[in-house]
């Protein structure tokens, strides 16, 4: 439970937020293709007017796509966000329009949702709950929530319960959705945007949502890995919990979105607000910050929706988080190359990071990388000036402005990046809306350095005994070094065969020849490094080398002479240091000749 003395004075109060609408669902109809036709063919006649007329716009247009999406519901709400997440793919205004799309719903009568929590708990509603209030105090196009106590617990509880017609709602939709894509994909209508991976992203993440287990399981683990952060997460009452009914603690605490309207309308109250809770903004907006990259490149398991409405603020600069249906994790190579790929953007080396965002991709067009490459150094130069001039606003010195920099570059060039990449960028937008009102003096580059300072002193909190563990492990991984070495000069090779692709027209030939005959240097050097390990573990250890390594690389493992183990800590030492020195000149080599590359002509 969340700590009492956490808990603010009431920033709103309930009479001043407007009321859920109730209404009783429409029936099942089966005539819905035909409405939604012909809302499609209305937007293109749309589109084609604006256009006649000189008027058209991606932001204008992206309006009436928006209004158009929120009017269908749940399954077309997702659809407009998961395209929003494509900047990549779309004009950067057009998305930026979609991004906005926030599900409002209506709430269906009381009894309806009384009938299908009382189905799901088998007992009537005051067997478990001593209250319940009849009116849901939010709701969305799917489910609603409700605040009542737990009877024996005897503590507050928020219950959201799935509106008894959304599955049937969703299965219609979700049926209208494949036929389109379906239809758009056999007609090649811009068939960059694969339409029928966007129906199955669409599908995945919707029935997740009519699964109210998925954000149960999501609670849980954001339970366990977010209070170290400094961000609470409400527990889950598993007892009471149910594909269709989620019961959880009601946090007592003040929506940021409720800040950021009060900001603008009351910054006097606002204010005294702030002061009688002991909050500073800037101190929130930086804890907010760097859990965010927190949860993405140590916990691999982030709140994906960490957006105003998502978002509560506690006393003495703590966060709580809510509504967990969105959330991401990455592949372990992803999140390897997006680590090496942030760590080069804080450390200011912009040619390494261009290099990790090809590697990001999950196509790379035929054209001049160099000419690409010189753009995004460009955006994030600019974006490294901005962080730096305080009278700036905000939101031109944000993480969302530089990934529309890149993002309109990315589209100029045909660019297609992972569905996970894309996902991560509307992660990192949603909770620059949230950071942007708490600080509007930001500095994201020395916010990102600080992150990578504090992570690595979290890296470095290890236990004696965890010491001893990993060094036993490193021990026995050794034995498998040989066995991995073929593995790891394919996937160097591999490496090598991409890069060349990526700078095809990057590197001159000097730069390209000294930067390849390094990476087999820094190969031969692991290769050597392998070996003299096997011959120190049979020298010290009396390990058998043959069934490992065959006879003549046993042959010349055991004519290593014999060396002490201080020489071999040395000679082993030795070769890591050339390891890291070959693989610094061969960063050097690419860096510098994109360096020496003239400067190509800026994105219209």
């Amino acid at each position: 439970m969340l700590p009492q003395e956490l808990i603010p004075t009431r920033l709103v109060r309930t009479s001043e937020r407007p009321p859920v609408v109730i209404e009783t669902p429409r029936s099942f109809s089966r005539l819905k293709i035909v409405f939604l036709l012909y809302q499609l063919a209305r937007l293109a006649a749309i589109a084609l007017w604006l256009r006649l007329t000189l008027r058209f716009t991606p932001t204008r247009y992206g309006r009436y796509v928006h209004a158009f999406l929120l009017h269908l519901g749940t399954v077309w709400i997702k659809l407009g966000q998961i395209l929003a997440m494509r900047r990549d793919l779309l004009p950067a205004e057009f998305a930026a329009e979609l991004a906005t799309l926030r599900e409002r719903g209506t709430g269906v009568p009381f009894e309806m949702i009384r009938r299908v929590v009382e189905a799901e708990l088998g007992v009537p509603l005051d067997r478990y709950f001593e209250e319940f209030a009849p009116t849901p105090f939010a709701a969305a196009t799917s489910f609603q929530l409700h605040r009542a106590r737990l009877r024996r617990e005897q503590v507050w509880v928020a219950v959201k319960v799935l509106q008894p017609h959304a599955e049937k709602t969703f299965a219609q939709d979700i049926g209208l959705l494949r036929r389109i894509t379906g239809w758009l994909q056999r007609l090649r209508v811009y068939p960059k945007m694969r339409w029928l991976d966007l129906c199955r992203e669409v599908e995945d993440a919707s029935a997740r949502e009519l699964d109210l287990r998925f954000e149960a399981a999501s609670l849980r683990q954001l339970h366990t890995t977010l209070p170290p952060h400094g961000v609470y997460v409400p527990d889950v009452y598993s007892r009471y919990s149910t594909r269709r009914v989620l019961v959880m603690e009601f946090i007592h605490a003040a929506l940021m979105a409720d800040y950021i309207e009060l900001k603008r309308t009351d910054p006097q109250g606002l204010s005294d607000w702030l002061r009688e809770n002991n909050i500073q903004p800037r101190r929130l907006a930086q804890r907010l910050f760097h859990s965010v990259w927190r949860q993405i490149l140590e916990d691999n398991f982030f709140h994906a929706d960490m957006h105003p409405s998502n978002v509560l603020l506690l006393r003495d600069n703590r966060l709580a988080v809510i509504d967990c249906r969105g959330v991401g994790q990455l592949e372990a190579e992803t999140l390897s190359k997006q680590r090496r790929f942030i760590e080069a953007l804080a450390d200011g080396e912009y040619a390494t990071a261009a290099e990790y965002s090809f590697l990001l991709m999950s196509r790379l067009p035929l054209v001049d990388m160099g000419e690409v490459k010189a753009h995004f150094v460009r955006v994030w130069r600019l974006w490294e000036t901005r962080n730096y001039v305080r009278e700036l606003p905000a939101a031109e010195k944000s993480i969302t402005h530089m990934l529309d920099g890149l993002n309109r570059v990315m589209y100029r060039y045909h660019f297609e990046a992972q569905w996970a990449m894309a996902s991560l960028t509307g992660t990192l937008v949603n909770a620059d809306a949230s950071i942007l009102d708490l600080a509007s003096d930001v500095n994201y580059l020395q916010w990102l350095r600080q992150y990578f300072r504090a992570a690595a002193r979290r890296e470095k909190r290890i236990s004696l005994r965890e010491l001893n563990d990993r060094a036993i492990l490193t021990l026995a991984s050794t034995l498998h070094i040989p066995k991995s070495v073929a593995g790891a000069s394919i996937a160097q090779q591999e490496i090598l065969r991409r890069q060349a692709r990526v700078y095809q027209a990057t590197t001159t030939k000097s730069g390209y020849v000294l930067a390849t005959l390094y990476s087999f240097l820094s190969l031969g050097v692991m290769l050597l490094a392998a070996l003299l390990s096997c011959a120190f573990l049979s020298q010290h250890y009396g390990l058998e080398l043959e069934p490992m390594l065959g006879r003549q690389l046993t042959a010349l493992a055991h004519a290593v002479p014999a060396l002490g183990l201080w020489a071999w800590g040395g000679v082993l030492l030795l070769l890591a240091g050339l390891y890291r020195r070959t693989q610094s000149l061969k960063r050097r080599c690419l860096r510098d000749d994109i360096i020496r590359q003239p400067e190509a002509r800026p994105a219209i």
